[in-house]
């Protein structure tokens, strides 16, 4: 057996058994106040502990759903699943993070797009109830989480509809005339077909989006990847602080970003 000690726990190891055995890993806290971590073992896992639960990916076409990973492990939308993630943070003291079917980064990779050889790559996170301290640790593996800008905490607008120049203005006009400050106006699907949306903005835009970003307000459009567009990339602009391609049309410049 190999025992490692630190300040906060003790690891032992029994050689030559898999990870994922019970007996094979055992984790003690060594916290000896009652809000910190005690125990691990493979056999305690973030559906049977009492895990604060993360996030899903969509909630496109659900109603009441559960952030529960084991409950929708079998969940689909749009042919994908939920990609669910459990929380760093756990009234049972501990969680794990499951990296053994995420990509790696290789040497001479240009991206993360080499598969995990790791048998079993998992994080303990043992922070008992220092909830605090499981986000900061978790930095020293993942980097540091970047703040949204002040203005992604404000008033959005988007809808799914095929709007031209004069039904944009309207909706800014419409805020201002109610004294409700708009902070973001985001342009759906139907802004980059030529002969629908596109084709108004496009014709106008000093009367929509530069009216927009002229009232304080932040403007942006929504691409779905594989749809096809009338739009080929021109130079690069300033958006919200990074850089972005900026699009043009046949008819001329889009003063927009892209992401």
């Amino acid at each position: 057996m190999v025992t490692i000690t630190t300040d906060s726990v003790q690891l032992q190891y029994v050689v030559g058994q898999p990870l994922n055995h019970t007996g094979a890993v055992r984790v003690l806290g060594l916290d000896p106040s009652g809000t910190g971590f005690r125990e691990w073992n493979a056999s305690m896992t973030n559906s049977n502990s009492r895990n604060l639960l993360g996030t899903i990916r969509s909630l496109d076409q659900e109603g009441v759903i559960s952030l529960n990973c084991t409950e929708v492990a079998n969940v689909f939308v749009h042919d994908e699943s939920l990609h669910c993630a459990w929380a760093l943070m756990s009234r049972s003291g501990f969680a794990i993070v499951n990296d053994t079917y995420n990509w790696a980064l290789t040497a001479g990779a240009a991206w993360w797009d080499s598969p995990n050889v790791d048998l079993h790559d998992w994080y303990l996170f043992a922070h008992g109830l220092d909830y605090k301290a499981a986000l900061r640790d978790y930095t020293l593996v993942g980097g540091k989480i970047a703040l949204p800008p002040r203005f992604a905490t404000g008033v959005w607008w988007s809808r799914w509809y095929n709007y031209n120049n004069l039904q944009s203005r309207k909706i800014l006009e419409d805020y201002e005339s109610r004294d409700i400050p708009l902070d973001v106006l985001i342009w759906d699907m139907n802004w980059y077909s030529i002969d629908r949306a596109l084709w108004h903005l496009a014709h106008a835009p000093a009367s929509s989006l530069v009216s927009a970003h002229g009232n304080g307000c932040l403007s942006g459009i929504r691409r779905t990847l594989g749809e096809r567009t009338h739009l080929m990339a021109g130079p690069r602009c300033r958006c919200c602080s990074v850089d972005w391609p900026c699009y043009q049309s046949d008819v001329g410049p889009l003063p927009l970003c892209i992401r």
